[in-house]
C-alpha cells in the first residue's frame, strides 16, 4: 500500500496488527487518510498510538472521518448487503441526488472501502467494513431502510419480470423491516408483513423448484412467524409438502 515505507512504519504497523493482515491493511489505510501516501516516519508513531485498539473500532474511526454525505452513502449501501447498486441509494434517502451519490462513491473508491464490481455494483472490500457501516444505523432506522430497499427491489423485479430471481432478496428486506419494526415498537408500513409473507412464499417456491428443500422450508418458517393466525394453516401445509416425508413433514402437516 505504501511505496518504500520506512522500517519504523513497518515495525509500528506489524506490532499493532498482531498478525492480522486485514487489520494491518486498515492501519495503513488509516495512516494514509491522515498523513497521505508518503507519511513521515516521525509522525507515524504518534498516529499509530492514537489509533483504536481493535480492527472494528479502526474501521469505525475511518468511517467516522468521512464527509457526512459519503458516510451516509456507505451506511445506506450496507443495508443492501455486501454489494449494492449506487442507483438504489436515493430510493432509501431521496435527499441524496445521483450526483452526490456518485461523488460519495468516488470517495469510497479512493479510500478502498468499496470496489467496483460487475453490472455497476459496488462491493465492500471486506465484509467487516459492511458490518461496521450497518452497525452505525439505529435499529428503528434499519427497519425503515430495509422496507425502502425491499420496495425498490420489488418495483424492479415486477417491471423486468424477475420476480422469481429476486424473490429471496426482496423477502429478506421486507422480513427484516417487519421484524425490526416489531422489536422497536415503531409504527411500520401498513401491509408490510403481508408483503413479506407473499415474497417469502415465492422465495420458498423458487427454492423448492431447484430442489433446495432446506431453504424452501426456512422461508416458509419465516413466513409463519409473520403471518396472521388465520393464514398459518396453508403455510404449515406448504411446509409439510416442502419436506415431503419424515418427521419434519409430519410436524408441518
Amino acid at each position: 500500500l505504501l511505496e518504500s515505507p520506512a522500517p519504523e512504519i513497518v515495525a509500528a504497523v506489524v506490532g499493532r496488527a498482531e498478525g492480522n493482515p486485514f487489520y494491518a491493511g486498515e492501519i495503513v489505510r488509516s495512516l494514509m487518510d491522515q498523513l497521505g501516501s508518503a507519511p513521515d516516519s516521525g509522525a507515524v508513531a504518534a498516529a499509530v498510538g492514537a489509533l483504536p485498539d481493535s480492527v472494528q473500532t479502526t474501521v469505525l474511526a475511518r468511517l467516522d472521518a468521512l464527509e457526512p454525505a459519503t458516510r451516509r452513502v456507505v451506511q445506506l449501501g450496507a443495508v443492501f448487503g455486501r454489494s449494492f447498486q449506487p442507483a438504489a441509494i436515493p430510493s432509501l434517502e431521496p435527499a441524496l441526488s445521483d450526483d452526490s451519490v456518485g461523488a460519495a462513491i468516488d470517495g469510497l473508491l479512493d479510500r478502498d472501502l468499496v470496489r467496483a464490481g460487475a453490472a455497476g455494483f459496488m462491493t465492500f472490500r471486506h465484509i467487516l467494513i459492511r458490518e461496521v457501516a450497518y452497525g452505525m444505523l439505529p435499529r428503528a432506522e434499519r427497519a425503515r431502510l430495509h422496507a425502502a430497499a425491499g420496495g425498490w427491489l420489488e418495483q424492479r423485479a415486477e417491471a423486468a419480470g424477475r420476480e422469481d430471481e429476486l424473490a429471496e432478496l426482496i423477502a429478506f428486506h421486507l422480513r427484516e423491516a417487519a421484524t425490526l419494526g416489531a422489536l422497536t415498537g415503531e409504527p411500520v408500513e401498513p401491509g408490510l408483513a403481508v408483503r413479506a409473507v407473499r415474497w417469502l412464499r415465492r422465495a420458498s417456491a423458487s427454492a423448492a423448484a431447484g430442489a433446495a428443500t432446506v431453504e424452501a422450508a426456512r422461508h416458509l418458517e419465516a413466513a409463519i412467524e409473520l403471518a396472521p393466525i388465520e393464514t398459518q394453516v396453508e403455510l404449515y401445509e406448504a411446509l409439510g409438502a416442502a419436506w415431503g416425508s419424515g418427521d419434519q413433514a409430519v410436524e408441518g402437516f
